[in-house]
């Protein structure tokens, strides 16, 4: 009902900054999607059942309904990933405010405010970002790439010489690194796979997503 209210006959349009200001866009947001949330199921719903997102539109020029259907369609599919690997990757490597949230949410049938803002702080990373979003991680991504290389190039290089400055100890920690950048690379397979593969995505954990699979990463 709180959701519909925001609705073009709700009359509330003209209030969403200032229920964006206050948090109250995003637990609205988060109580609906709940709702629907079953007690053990995998949420998997077809691509667009909220609409499309085009980050790409001027978001300045978006009434009150507009603004907030975006969000809802924005939340939509972080919080199905989150849910997904809440229920099917316990064992996830890497977790932020957003997905520990989830997880509690998904334990104790509660939502903690910590939640509600880590939702607010992703709606606001995409209300300012826009079609710059993705190439965050991309960026991210590609430094730490190089600096894997980097410390590759190193090991390699160093594996043969003997050094009284330079105990084992020390190679083994620069492999240890190495060894942690790189599972935290692969954390892109975790992602939501989109497609027509028989192979349920969780199954992808340690492989290279399929060539026509769309992936869909939790920011």
């Amino acid at each position: 009902m709180e959701v519909k209210a925001w609705g073009p006959k709700g009359g509330n349009e003209k209030m969403y900054d200032i229920a964006d200001d206050t948090f109250l866009n995003a637990n609205i947001l988060l109580k609906a999607l709940v709702a629907l949330l079953g007690p053990s199921n995998i949420p998997i719903y077809k691509e667009g059942t909220f609409g499309t997102y085009d980050p790409n539109s001027d978001r300045s020029r978006k009434n009150g309904h507009q603004k907030f259907n975006e969000d809802q369609i924005i939340l939509f599919e972080y919080f199905t990933e989150a849910v997904t690997l809440a229920r099917a990757v316990p064992n996830y490597p890497v977790e932020d405010e957003f997905i520990r949230g989830i997880r509690e949410l998904d334990k104790t049938d509660k939502t903690p405010f910590y939640l509600v803002f880590a939702t607010q702080i992703l709606l606001d990373v995409h209300h300012i970002l826009r079609a710059d979003t993705a190439s965050v991680f991309e960026t991210l991504s590609s430094h730490t790439s190089a600096m894997r290389n980097d410390l590759n190039l190193h090991i390699k290089h160093h594996q043969n010489l003997k050094s009284e400055t330079w105990p084992a100890s020390n190679e083994r920690a620069l492999k240890e690194l190495e060894q942690a950048i790189a599972i935290r690379l692969s954390c892109r397979s975790l992602s939501r796979v989109v497609s027509n593969h028989d192979v349920p995505w969780w199954k992808f954990y340690e492989s290279v997503p399929a060539k026509d699979s769309k992936l869909i990463w939790p920011c």
